[in-house]
């Protein structure tokens, strides 16, 4: 497997070779070096000789394209867009040199595709744009010269208007004597004049030459000597404004819920994709699961942070990616923070984000830096592939039980299980999670007709119970829940429905007592070893009790029910607790 990985990699610097070839030639033939790639199980030399012609690689680029063109005629869709309401479609990075890239994007997106800007470079350049926009970090500033008067000097250093703003500021609040301040434009052709200096600062409008980078110089006299300032100069481009960066995600947060026994995905309000950075995000309103006690870091406050292109409120979050989590330990607080404590969390975006935790009813704030940057490991993406399919494996099969059409999702997992060999390991857990989001919007899509036919079977299920085992109590139920089943279609009531449905498992179980209750002490009986409990050995008791008691017989619902409930007491419920955090 190790010599099939380094085999690959080589062979990855032939196939780039050939790519780019074939963006200007119809054939590029491939021939390696005796030894570049290694020698086989036999121990022969690999020699790589071939032809690949325009249109097998076009072959092979179909499927990608394909999906590329999807993601952007959704793009549109969305934002009500059609080709020909499309300017400009900008091409950048290499693989846009491709002619048949170029060719479908043409065909299926907008014919105004703009190849004008050099694609290796168009992404530098944006990005030096872009950063001529943001201040240089204080850390970064070159200190003032020991005699020189430091000064604060604030403007936009691009423009499209011909007329700017500058502040300036004498740092610390040092004192110079009278100050006057003089901008000139180094063409000579405007200068501010003569401006008096005023506690606080001074506001200078400057005049800008257009479509050019206009630099300017700082005179300054103290009690009318000239004196030396720093810094002394600046420069200001006329006619560009890069808009500021977008948020490339939504970002959300984990929160336990408790009906769904899973981690969901929430929201931060104020960090939607396609805000402008820098962007601030709350969640309000959230309780924490577990307390936090002073000093001890084992209890803790453990707030996933989520990122997602798209998103379904409340959906699980493992089906998106998960940059970080935000702790807050015992060794964060200085008072016990008991379970259910409101909290409420605020988000500053930016690569390294800073999260301010508030505790309203313990005045209790704490301050998190972490780095969110997405993080994948590749030795990782075996397992997690692995997962991902069992789990959409597992879905499916649920649905389909339930008489839910899954023919195409079904397809779809089995290319991604049998044609992996053209794809990166991420790009395949990413086409994973694509999937398990479908599946589970069918779920959620279908969940009305599959709770009615489930409370259909479970209330047949409760009458034969009821026959068998009941008495006038069960029957008054049971007509009591048929009225509401009616009421809960009649509004088409999910919620209502749901719980109906447990109301109907509930009513069974408690008829069915007598078989269901020894059967499963018997169970926690034979798997005593592979449950939790928090104390063994009062476990061990309470199952032995309870076996005890069936084989005495002659023992009432509720003596049997008791010594059950004895038995659950004692488990170690810890799903809640190891949930993390904050309750959905």
């Amino acid at each position: 497997k190790t010599k099939m990985c380094m085999l690959r990699e080589v062979l990855k610097i032939y196939a780039e070779s050939a790519k780019i070839e074939l963006s200007t030639n119809n054939s590029a033939e491939i021939l390696s070096d005796i030894g570049d790639l290694g020698r086989d199980d036999d121990g022969k030399d690999i020699v790589l000789d071939l032809t690949i012609t325009r249109d097998m690689m076009e072959s092979i680029m179909d499927p990608f394209l394909e999906r590329t063109v999807s993601i952007c005629q959704e793009v549109m869709e969305r934002n009500n867009l059609d080709g020909g309401k499309i300017d400009k479609l900008i091409l950048v990075g290499g693989p846009t040199l491709s002619p048949y890239l170029r060719k479908t994007l043409r065909d299926k997106v907008t014919h105004n595709v703009d190849g004008s800007a050099d694609p290796m470079t168009a992404v530098a350049k944006g990005a030096a744009l872009y950063a001529a926009t943001r201040d240089i970090p204080a850390e970064l500033m070159a200190a003032p010269e020991p005699d020189a008067i430091a000064l604060e000097l604030h403007y936009e250093t691009m423009a499209v208007d011909t007329t700017s703003f500058l502040a300036v500021k004498v740092k610390d609040g040092q004192t110079h004597g009278n100050l006057t301040f003089e901008v000139t434009r180094d063409d000579g052709a405007w200068t501010s004049g003569q401006v008096p200096y005023e506690v606080g600062g001074v506001v200078i409008e400057l005049s800008l030459a257009e479509n050019k980078a206009n630099c300017f110089s700082l005179r300054v006299t103290a009690d009318g000597r000239k004196a030396k300032v720093s810094p002394d100069r600046l420069t200001i481009l006329h006619g560009i404004q890069a808009p500021a960066a977008p948020l490339p995600y939504q970002i959300g947060f984990g929160a336990w819920d408790s009906e769904a026994e899973r981690q969901m995905f929430l929201p931060f309000i104020g960090l939607e994709k396609g805000k402008p950075l820098p962007a601030v995000g709350v969640a309000h309103g959230r309780k924490t699961t577990m307390r936090i006690v002073p000093g001890d870091e084992d209890t803790f406050l453990k707030i996933p942070v989520i990122q997602a292109t798209s998103f379904i409120t409340n959906a699980p979050t493992f089906l998106y990616e998960h940059v970080a989590d935000v702790i807050i330990d015992g060794n964060d607080v200085e008072d016990e923070i008991p379970a259910g404590t409101e909290v409420e969390v605020t988000a500053d975006s930016s690569e390294m984000m800073t999260f301010t935790v508030s505790l309203p009813d313990s005045d209790v704030e704490i301050v998190k830096k972490l780095d969110t940057s997405p993080k994948f490991h590749e030795q990782d993406a075996e397992k997690i592939m692995a997962e991902y399919a069992q789990s959409a494996r597992d879905s499916l099969d649920m649905l389909s039980s339930e008489n839910v059409a899954v023919s195409a999702l079904e397809k779809r997992l089995y290319m991604l299980k049998n044609n992996r060999r053209h794809t990166e390991a991420k790009a395949i857990v990413e086409q994973y999670k694509e999937l398990l989001r479908d599946i589970y919007q069918l779920e959620r899509d279908t969940e009305w007709d599959r709770l009615i036919r489930k409370i259909d079977k479970n209330l047949l299920e409760l009458r034969i119970c009821h026959i068998k085992n009941g008495d006038g109590r069960s029957l008054i139920i049971i007509n009591h829940l048929e009225k509401y089943i009616e009421n809960a279609k009649e509004n088409h009531d999910v919620a209502a429905a749901r719980n109906i449905l447990d109301e109907i498992r509930y009513v069974k179980y408690d008829l069915t007592w007598q078989e269901r209750i020894p059967c499963s002490i018997e169970w926690y009986d034979k798997n005593f070893g592979n449950v939790a409990w928090t104390d063994k050995e009062k476990a061990r008791t309470r199952i032995n009790e309870a076996k005890e008691l069936i084989k005495k017989g002659n023992y009432s619902k509720d003596e049997l029910k008791n010594a059950f409930s004895r038995i659950l007491n004692v488990r170690d419920d810890d799903e809640v607790r190891e949930a993390g955090g904050l309750l959905g």
